[in-house]
């Protein structure tokens, strides 16, 4: 008798494990409010102004309380028992970052509540006076909130750390920090598109309405702060790139939208360079080095099809191509590039930049109260006062008839530091780099989409060093985000590696 024939099985793909829960009503509202918040940063001026300030933090405390609250307004089958009330509450207890956020809002308020000196002004001149305090405690300036002091800064940090804290308690699929991922690079580029017409019609207003200040790119007032954003939204849209890789490859598919989203890293990284900020270019070509490296290399070995190989081989060409062709027809070229030519000339004679003088005399505040600092948003009160004793920064030109008044120091952390002192500087310290040191603890669990938003966060960190940037709530709302997805993601690639460990 004859064998009977074997049919050949077709090959089965390997499906991501569904969720036996219901994408509820009320991940969806959050999703909703996160895309809203993250688009008006963006778009209201880059929060800089405080009427927008002021309606950011309160949407954001009102998004955590609704995503704390139990579900009372669905039925049974579609609850989430995730979202209830005990398991957002646990997460957000069992969150590091909501207790040193708030540990951090404490110490400001203590500093603003027992004020060392006060303020005086009229319309020609201001001054800072000693007044009775507890000297044993965190101290400040009473100085006017429109300006800033501690309870403007107060309100600037709430409104991103509050965010942050909603984020952690109400997104749980991953389909949802997804699409807040695609909601983010479209805005970039529209944000792009805004930018290169302004650009070509030679507008002195932002949205050829408002007047802010000359140097704006698109609404984002102050060239550096967009520089820094545009850093931020080209490691999101990397991170979603490689998102999409890995769920590609999961299923076997050949094809997938991470090839769409290397065009919005071109066209990000192309409006990079029409900022003009030195520090930035050179921060944002390094992160285009890294992502091209851990994604070519890597794709090249595995065990891709030919076909997938040469696709993404073309794609990455394409954008070291395109990259290189916009930054050659970007208006403004010449003055970019002789802005970096004259970089190696400012290195060299750093020690009289103007910003290396305030940085050391920062310092110099520091030294006199280092525990607990000047008080936060008093810096640009007491620098006044030391800018006395050092000629060379009191004027704007040789002839001494426009006195430099100084607003920052051109350094976030050596600001905060003189500020908040070591115990507050602490505290800041650690609700920043929380994913980073997260990401230490985990590190044999990263994915490269951690990887990527890891080298943008600390490219972020190190521009802070050369502007005040990590004081701009805009800023802040996206270094939150940030923080956000590489904790959830480290929890995922944690779940994932103890599953095929230890399978029930």
């Amino acid at each position: 008798m004859s064998q009977p024939e074997t049919v050949a099985k077709p090959k089965r793909k390997r499906q991501r494990k569904r969720s036996r829960y219901p994408y509820t009503r009320k991940e969806k509202t959050i999703v909703l409010l996160v895309c809203t918040q993250l688009t008006f940063a963006i778009w209201a001026l880059a929060l800089t102004t405080l009427w927008s300030q002021i309606v950011f933090t309160i949407i954001s405390g009102f998004g955590l309380l609704f995503a704390l609250l139990p579900q009372f307004y669905a039925k049974p089958s579609q609850k989430d028992p995730r979202l209830n009330f005990q398991n957002s509450l646990h997460r957000l207890t069992h969150y590091p970052v909501f207790w040193s956020g708030l540990l951090l809002l404490m110490y400001m308020l203590v500093q603003s509540l027992n004020p060392a000196y006060g303020y005086d002004s009229d319309p020609e001149f201001w001054r800072a006076y000693p007044i009775d305090h507890i000297a044993w405690l965190p101290s400040g300036i009473a100085s006017p909130f429109h300006a800033m002091n501690a309870q403007h800064l107060m309100l600037i940090f709430s409104g991103a750390w509050l965010m942050q804290c909603m984020l952690k308690v109400g997104i749980i699929r991953r389909n949802s920090f997804i699409t807040i991922l695609w909601v983010i690079v479209f805005n970039f580029i529209a944000l792009g598109i805004l930018s290169i017409a302004q650009k070509q019609s030679n507008a002195e207003e932002v949205f050829w309405l408002y007047s802010v200040v000359p140097n704006f790119v698109g609404s984002i007032p102050y060239n550096n702060r967009a520089a820094n954003l545009f850093i931020m939204g080209l490691t999101l849209a990397m991170a979603l790139y490689f998102l999409h890789l890995k769920a590609m490859r999961m299923q076997l598919r050949h094809s997938g939208p991470h090839l769409v989203v290397l065009i919005a890293i071109v066209f990000i990284f192309g409006l990079l360079w029409t900022t003009q900020s030195r520090a930035g270019v050179i921060l944002g070509s390094l992160l285009l080095a890294a992502f091209l490296l851990l994604t070519l290399i890597p794709s090249l070995r595995d065990g891709s099809t030919f076909t997938h190989k040469l696709i993404l081989s073309l794609a990455m060409l394409l954008l070291i191509t395109a990259a290189t062709f916009y930054t050659l027809r970007i208006p403004d070229r010449d003055l970019t590039i002789e802005d970096l030519g004259n970089l190696r000339e400012e290195i060299q004679n750093i020690d009289s930049n103007a910003r290396t003088l305030s940085t050391r005399i920062t310092l110099e505040m520091f030294s006199e109260r280092p525990l607990f600092g000047w008080g936060a948003g008093s810096w640009r009160y007491v620098f006044a006062y030391y800018q006395l004793d050092h000629p060379e920064i009191q004027y704007l030109d040789t002839s001494k008839s426009q006195p430099a008044v100084w607003e920052d120091a051109h350094n976030d952390w050596v600001q905060y530091l003189s500020e908040l002192g070591i115990i507050g500087f602490l505290l800041l310290l650690f609700t920043f780099t929380w994913p980073l040191i997260e990401s230490l603890i985990f590190i044999r669990s990263l994915h490269l989409t951690q990887v990527a938003l890891s080298l943008g966060l600390i490219a972020v960190f190190l521009h802070g060093l050369l502007d005040l940037l990590l004081q701009n709530q805009a800023i802040l709302v996206y270094i939150a985000f940030i923080s956000f997805l590489i904790n959830r993601l480290n929890i995922e690639q944690l779940r994932a590696k103890t599953t095929l460990t230890n399978p029930k």
